[in-house]
C-alpha cells in the first residue's frame, strides 16, 4: 500500500469488473488520512484500546462515504488483512451468532442498507455478543460502510439505532474535479480499454461530472462499441451525446 501523488488514484466502490486488490489501491492525499486511520484501527483491534463505552465497549467503526468514494474497496482490502467475514443480518440466525463469533474475530456489514426487523433484531442480538466478548477481554472489530453517517441510518430498533449511533464515523471525502479525468481512464481500465485523451476531455465536457454519472457513460459506451463493432473513438462518443444517441443527461 502507498500514497499516490496528486497526479494519481485508484480507489473507488462500484460494480465488476473494478479491481479490489490492494494493488490496485493508490491514495490521493485527501484520502491518505482516512487510510491511516482504518489501518491503525485493524491494527489495534485486537487489543481494543480505544473502546467506545457509550457503545457498550464494541470495537466497532463506521466508514461513511457517498456512492464512488471508495468504501467498498476499502472494506475488500481490510477485509483480506484481518481476514474478516462478511455479515447478512438477513440471512444468520441467533442460534448461529455464538459459533459465528467464536470463529471470526474481525465482522464486515457493506452495505447498512435499510433492515427487515427480524434482521434488525439479529444485529442487535450480535452486537450484545461482541459487547459480552469485549467485557472479558475478548474484543472483536466490526466495520460498517453507509453513505451516510449513523444518525441517518434507517434503523426502526430504538436500543440498535443508539447502539449504532455510538459508533466512532470515519468520512471518505468525494473526489476533487480535477481528479475526475483519473476516475474515468480508471473506469475504462477495468474494462480493458484505452481511449485517446480527446475521448476522455470530450466526455468530462459533455457528461455530468460525477462518479455515478461517469461510470454509467462507459458501461454505454463499452455496449454501443460492441454492438457497433467499432472501437470507442472520438466519433463514436459523439454520437452518443447527440440528442438522438444513448446519453440521457443527468439520469
Amino acid at each position: 500500500m502507498k500514497i499516490a501523488p496528486k497526479s494519481q488514484l485508484l480507489l473507488l466502490d462500484g460494480h465488476s469488473p473494478e479491481d479490489f486488490s490492494e494493488s490496485a489501491f493508490l491514495l490521493t492525499e485527501d484520502h491518505a488520512s482516512v487510510w491511516q486511520c482504518l489501518v491503525d484501527w485493524a491494527h489495534d483491534a485486537p487489543d481494543a484500546p480505544h473502546l467506545n463505552r457509550q457503545n457498550g465497549g464494541i470495537n466497532g467503526l463506521a466508514l461513511v462515504g457517498a456512492a464512488g468514494s471508495g468504501k467498498t474497496h476499502l472494506a475488500r482490502i481490510w477485509q483480506l488483512r484481518t481476514k474478516s467475514v462478511y455479515l447478512v443480518p438477513e440471512d444468520f440466525s441467533l442460534e448461529s451468532l455464538p459459533r459465528l463469533v467464536d470463529q471470526n474475530r474481525y465482522f464486515i456489514l457493506d452495505p447498512l442498507t435499510k433492515l427487515s426487523p427480524q434482521a434488525e433484531q439479529n444485529l442487535f442480538h450480535f452486537l450484545g455478543i461482541l459487547a459480552d466478548l469485549a467485557r472479558r477481554h475478548e474484543p472483536h472489530g466490526l466495520l460498517i460502510t453507509a453513505p451516510q453517517a449513523p444518525i441517518a441510518w434507517p434503523i426502526a430498533l430504538p436500543d440498535l439505532a443508539s447502539r449504532l449511533r455510538a459508533m466512532s464515523v470515519v468520512h471518505l471525502p468525494e473526489w476533487r474535479p480535477e481528479n475526475l479525468a483519473l476516475v474515468l481512464v480508471k473506469f475504462f481500465h477495468d474494462r480493458q480499454i484505452q481511449v485517446n485523451p480527446e475521448v476522455i476531455g470530450y466526455i468530462l465536457t459533455h457528461a455530468e461530472r460525477s462518479v455515478a454519472a461517469l461510470r454509467r457513460v462507459v458501461g454505454d459506451l463499452d455496449e454501443l462499441a460492441l454492438v457497433q463493432r467499432k472501437p470507442i473513438t472520438l466519433a463514436l462518443v459523439r454520437d452518443y451525446f447527440k440528442p438522438s444517441g444513448l446519453f440521457e443527461p443527468f439520469a
